[in-house]
C-alpha cells in the first residue's frame, strides 16, 4: 500500500508541480561583446538601405550573428564562426537575388557586409 501510495503521489506531484511552478531558467548576464562602432554601424545602416535588403528577418539574423561571433571566437571554435559567416552572407545573397541584383555586384556586397559585422569581433581578439 505504502509503495502504491507514495507512487501515485510522485505522479500527482509530478504533474501538478510544473504547472504551478513553471520553469524559468536563470538569465544569464551577458558577457560584455565588442559593440559595433558608430562609424561602421552608419556604414552598414547605409549600405542595407541603399541595397533596400534591411527588412526585420535580414536584421534579425545580423543581431544574431552580432551576439554570437564573438562568443565563437572568445570560445575558439572555427566551426562555428564559419557557419555563421557562411549562414549570414547565404541570407543577404538569398536577398539580393530575390531583388535581381546581378551575380559580380552580390559577391562585392556580400563580402562588404560580412567584412563589416566581423571586424568588431576581429578587433576583440
Amino acid at each position: 500500500m505504502t509503495t502504491i501510495g507514495s507512487g501515485v503521489a510522485l505522479i500527482i506531484v509530478s504533474v501538478l508541480v510544473p504547472k504551478y511552478l513553471p520553469y524559468q531558467p536563470e538569465s544569464t548576464a551577458q558577457t560584455a561583446q565588442p559593440a559595433i562602432s558608430g562609424n561602421l554601424k552608419y556604414e552598414l545602416d547605409s549600405i542595407l538601405s541603399s541595397l533596400k535588403i534591411n527588412n526585420g528577418p535580414l536584421m534579425d539574423a545580423i543581431s544574431r550573428f552580432q551576439s554570437e561571433y564573438p562568443e565563437a571566437l572568445k570560445r575558439g571554435d572555427k566551426n562555428v564562426t564559419d557557419l555563421l559567416v557562411l549562414e549570414m552572407a547565404f541570407r543577404i545573397r538569398t536577398e539580393l537575388q530575390n531583388l535581381d541584383y546581378p551575380d559580380s555586384q552580390i559577391e562585392r556586397e556580400v563580402e562588404r557586409i560580412i567584412g563589416i559585422l566581423a571586424q568588431p569581433a576581429q578587433q576583440g581578439r
